[in-house]
């Protein structure tokens, strides 16, 4: 059985904030001063642990684009500001951490927590590195591979075969042969390490920011409001259920659609 996403450590360059308990640390006020400081402008994650849900938020330029959300049940994307409604004002329970990472593992991260990863032909051996590499250079293998051994997960950017890019956790700086056999564990009839592979591209699509969401779920209120002052007929569910779909990333290129229906609403009612 693969290992829950809480449980597993991901690569970072450097820790912004050690993991600590959350009701020490204020979030919107660390995600607004990662935007208002230059020097916090970086691209990271930051890793929320709430007793029945693990949450990864990811920056870049100091700005959340993208949210995770992994429980028992699987990992899916997420809406930022649903991601951070689900974190109480004052928990007594939690943990976070903020770590800086390169923009090309964040979109790895992302897109091997929420993608299904490709399978393998049937008894491959993948976590044999003396099966698993002349097989990625004889199918000319282009996208991520990604390595699981205990708790840690590393990743390995491919081209065409070989190895781009690198992201250990524990990157003790040696070579990057070294660093693979680590990562691998000694070899052995069972191999301990866990390997899947994804073809590219690989995305990692940014979404609306929370404030403006916040801001077109209140305009979308305001108009069912005013239609219902014109005597517009508006059926509670629908008002509910627009204000609750603005912000998921689906509908990120449907937002000026609702404003647009209600001014058509209101013209068809003053022409009667």
């Amino acid at each position: 059985m693969a290992a829950h996403a809480a449980q597993l450590r991901y690569p970072h360059s450097r820790v912004l904030l050690a993991r600590t308990k959350l009701a020490y640390v204020h979030l919107r006020n660390l995600i607004s001063d990662a935007k208002r400081d230059r020097t916090a402008r970086v691209a990271g994650y930051v890793a929320i642990w709430l007793p029945e849900e693990f949450i990864l938020l990811f920056l870049q330029d100091g700005e959340v684009v993208n949210a995770v959300s992994s429980t028992p049940r699987g990992t899916e994307p997420t809406a930022i500001s649903a991601s951070l409604g689900r974190i109480p004002p004052e928990p007594e329970f939690g943990e976070i951490a903020f770590y800086e990472a390169p923009p090309e593992q964040l979109v790895c991260m992302y897109h091997t927590l929420v993608v299904p990863a490709e399978p393998w032909p049937a008894d491959f051996l993948a976590g044999d590195p003396k099966v698993l590499f002349p097989h990625l250079r004889d199918t000319k293998f282009t996208g991520v591979t990604e390595v699981v051994n205990r708790d840690t997960v590393n990743y390995l950017v491919m081209h065409e075969g070989l190895i781009e890019h690198s992201y250990f956790v524990d990157d003790s700086g040696a070579g990057r042969t070294e660093q693979i056999g680590r990562i691998f564990g000694p070899l052995s009839p069972r191999p301990r390490a866990r390997v899947r592979g994804w073809t590219g591209p690989l995305t990692m699509p940014v979404q609306a920011p929370a404030a403006l969401v916040t801001a077109y779920r209140e305009l979308v209120d305001k108009l069912y409001l005013e239609l219902g002052s014109y005597g517009v007929p508006v059926p509670s569910a629908v008002g509910e259920r627009t204000s609750m779909m603005v912000g998921k990333p689906r509908f990120r290129c449907r937002l000026q659609s609702p404003p647009e229906e209600a001014e058509a609403a209101r013209r068809r009612t003053e022409g009667r």
